[in-house]
């Protein structure tokens, strides 16, 4: 079961206190003392892409970003982040029921959290152990027992209970055979990636607790960065890393142009520097010209009675990018009722880990660790804004803070403001040292896709 650490609370409470803070000078300049630059606003918000050709220039960009700037090409991995009802049928009862049930300890009011073990008023216990659901009569203690175990054919992390309709959801992963080794240059090493992460949802009927039966498997391409359920809604937040296609791993003309542009950086032959780079980049944009983009793009997968079906969750029109070259991941933020209907999803291209739920509102947040391709980047967070409903989630803003976020904790959404603590290292002149900084900003959507600093 989850707790609140102390910090949490603090936060809290120090939120309050800012609520009513006078507005601050704009967070687009460095640190006071601290080398380096920001990245605008305007540069982070996202903007709806035009189709697969303008995806495509975006990700030539971003391919040129990578291999101009080091000689690696790394993919960055997330960890699986991971109500109340008539009791179920079919199964021999316990000789009471339980007074009342712990719930999963939320960070905001009907916004459940996957958990590895819940409970039912019926004094049964459901729990996701060794790739295994393993469901038990928990009520009466001394009555202890197991009723029933299905093996889920992937590792479980956590799960939901929709107790009024009898029915899990557990969030899973399990790889899958992938495409091979990703080469950047003759200089960089092989990364083997013999199998592609994946996540699944799993729909299990538990009607019958002796006899609880999958119904369907929802599996999507990349890792899952955290979920939430919402009334009869899972909103499930995942991120997988756009590969280096073929025809540039494989691609020897390109191959002599990198490492000689790294020379002449090295050799601080500006004019030879940039002219190579401009080589690099018609290279990339012919040997990508063909390429289908939509193809690197996450799949879906829906499996019913064993049998795999695809389903279209996303198109290159239904990606938002930002103006700024990033790492090419996209995040994916995919919605769908607890009986796995109707599922619906929206993708940034961005490489968020940070997630943070209302019943109306998903944020999720980016830190600029040399992402942004700048070595003097200074710490910012970029922090974007989606909406949620029984339908298809909508993105919604972009906002940046200075510092970096640390974790779900840190923001809090109060009367459609959302409040933001953050810790940055500035660089202190009397003493020559870099010490923390704490930050709390208040931020303001504005209802033209920018998440404005209200006050701080």
């Amino acid at each position: 079961m989850k707790t609140t650490g102390v910090g949490s609370w603090m936060v809290v409470a120090a939120l309050a206190l800012v609520a009513g803070c006078a507005a601050t000078t704009d967070t687009d300049t460095a640190s006071e003392g601290g080398p380096g630059v920001s990245v605008p606003l305007a540069s982070l918000q996202l903007k709806p892409s035009a189709g697969c050709d303008d995806l495509k220039r975006y990700l030539e960009a971003s391919w040129l970003e990578g291999f101009t700037s080091a000689p690696i090409y790394s993919s960055r991995g997330g960890g699986a982040a991971v109500a109340a009802g008539d009791g179920p049928s079919g199964a021999e009862p316990a000789s009471a029921s339980p007074d009342d049930v712990s719930q999963t300890n939320t960070q905001e009011p009907g916004v459940d959290e996957a958990d590895r073990v819940k409970a039912d008023r019926n004094g049964y216990l459901y729990a996701v152990s060794n790739g295994f659901l393993v469901i038990e009569q928990g009520f009466p203690p001394e009555a202890l027992h197991e009723l029933s175990r299905l093996d889920l054919g992937a590792s479980g992390h956590a799960l939901y209970l929709d107790e009024a309709n009898h029915r899990l959801v557990v969030v899973a992963s399990a790889p899958r055979p992938g495409s091979g080794p990703l080469v950047l240059a003759a200089s960089a090493p092989v990364l083997d990636v013999p199998h592609v992460p994946e996540v699944q949802l799993l729909f299990i009927d538990v009607s019958d607790p002796t006899s609880p039966s999958m119904t369907q498997r929802l599996s999507l391409e990349g890792y899952a960065v955290g979920s939430r359920r919402v009334g009869n809604r899972i909103h499930l937040v995942s991120r997988s890393w756009i590969p280096l296609p073929k025809i540039l791993q494989d691609n020897q003309p390109l191959r002599d142009l990198v490492d000689p542009y790294h020379a002449a950086v090295r050799d601080n032959r500006t004019n030879e520097r940039d002219q190579l780079k401009e080589d690099i980049r018609d290279a990339i944009h012919t040997a990508v010209e063909s390429l289908d983009i939509e193809a690197l793009l996450p799949q879906a997968v829906r499996q019913v009675d064993h049998v795999d079906t695809g389903i279209p969750l996303l198109t290159c029109g239904d990606i938002y990018r930002p103006e700024v070259q990033l790492e090419p991941g996209l995040l994916v933020v995919t919605s769908i009722d607890t009986d796995g209907g109707h599922p619906s999803a929206a993708g940034i291209m961005n490489n968020a880990w940070l997630m943070y739920a209302t019943r109306d509102h998903l944020y999720v947040s980016q830190s600029s660790g040399g992402w942004w391709w700048s070595p003097s980047q200074t710490p910012q967070t970029a922090i974007y804004k989606f909406g949620l409903s029984d339908t298809r989630p909508v993105y919604l803003a972009t906002g940046s803070v200075d510092g970096w976020v640390k974790d779900q904790f840190s923001f809090s959404e109060y009367q459609g403001f959302l409040r933001v603590a953050s810790t940055e290292d500035v660089f202190d002149r009397e003493t020559n040292q870099w010490r923390p900084t704490n930050h709390l900003f208040v931020l303001g959507d504005r209802g033209d896709g920018a998440l404005a600093v209200a006050g701080s």
